[in-house]
């Protein structure tokens, strides 16, 4: 974890041990000296400035957790990449990825657990439905597309201090029970809904205002003191 730790390409091998990195320049998993990928417990992978991204390299899974993961791209408008076939595992504990952009074209496996996908800055807003990321240096935007790369029970968008969310286009969490969405401005869907019958619960400290004709859900749950 020391601040000037620069590496390129990061590959661990530490079965059932804690993983810890944190980054000053921005760098990859992949595959090093026969080393595939980084394996271990509770991991914990950070850029303090930089991209990070998950290469699709040898192993099945790219990173294999036996506990949690924690992916962070801590940098202002950083990027957080898992590559075309790249695959995040873990299916014993919490996933929690960070940026504020995410190209998520490989796969996250977290079979019966909770994944949450939030900004790093403070206040940016998200998008959920947009194909691109450089609409705004301020929004983190998910298409339907990334979001149903994920495995999961429940998939939790955002944070508290999170800004406004917009759902710009119909979404579809193919591969969820429960899709949550947390922000402390409001919620906008009618220009798209989120589609597929999943549980949907919203934590909003601004108005929710979901009414496009796609949106399908089981069952729904709110909670929005004093907000329409």
């Amino acid at each position: 974890t020391d601040a000037q730790t620069a590496v390129a390409t990061l590959a661990v091998s530490a079965a059932g041990q804690a993983v810890t990195v944190t980054e000053a320049n921005g760098f990859s998993v992949g595959d090093v000296d026969g080393i595939q990928g980084v394996a271990g417990q509770n991991i914990a992978l950070t850029a303090t400035t930089g991209n990070l991204t998950v290469t699709n390299g040898a192993a099945a899974a790219d990173i294999n957790a036996s506990g949690t993961v924690a992916l962070t791209a801590a940098a202002d408008n950083a990027l957080l990449t898992l590559a075309a076939s790249a695959n995040v595992t873990g299916t014993s504990g919490a996933h929690t990825y960070t940026a504020d952009k995410m190209d998520l074209a490989g796969t996250v496996t977290a079979t019966g657990q909770t994944v949450t996908l939030k900004s790093a800055t403070a206040g940016d807003t998200i998008d959920l439905g947009s194909a691109v990321d450089n609409t705004s240096n301020t929004v983190l935007e998910l298409s339907s597309t990334e979001l149903g790369t994920i495995t999961a029970t429940t998939l939790r968008v955002g944070a508290a201090g999170a800004g406004a969310i917009t759902i710009s286009a119909d979404v579809t969490p193919t591969n969820v029970t429960n899709l949550h969405l947390i922000t402390g401005g409001g919620v906008t869907g009618t220009a798209g809904g989120i589609a597929g019958d999943k549980n949907l619960a919203i934590e909003a400290g601004g108005t929710v205002n979901i009414t496009d004709a796609q949106t399908a859900v089981a069952t729904l749950a709110v909670s929005a003191a004093g907000q329409a």
